[in-house]
């Protein structure tokens, strides 16, 4: 009889862990690590759909960089951001030439 209220607590302990971890995200699993690529020099275009990043983007007039080039970015190539389930993209700002004023 002890072994069947033991397993019921447990089942039920159980069930109210994966509820709470549902409702509230207590449990890090599904946490990795991205390392953040150069994107400067290369088309935004073909960058923007770029699978585990979230890009804010701000253009400016480049006298020298055809439009469309990505001039900047931030976080610098190479450093290693945390995404999860939570947060399931990586944040990147990029600065963007409009080529000529």
């Amino acid at each position: 009889m002890w072994k069947k209220l033991l397993f019921a607590g447990f089942l039920l302990i159980g069930t109210f862990w994966v509820t709470a971890d549902a409702l509230f995200g207590l449990l890090p699993a599904g946490t990795r690590d991205v390392t953040v690529p150069d994107f400067c020099g290369r088309d935004f275009a073909a960058v923007e759909s770029t699978g585990d990043f979230a890009f804010t983007v701000e253009y400016r007039y480049d006298e020298n960089i055809p439009a469309g080039i990505i001039l900047r970015q931030e976080p610098e190539p190479g450093n290693v951001r945390r995404v999860n389930r939570k947060h399931p993209e990586c944040e990147v700002r990029l600065w963007v030439s409009l080529g000529r004023e």
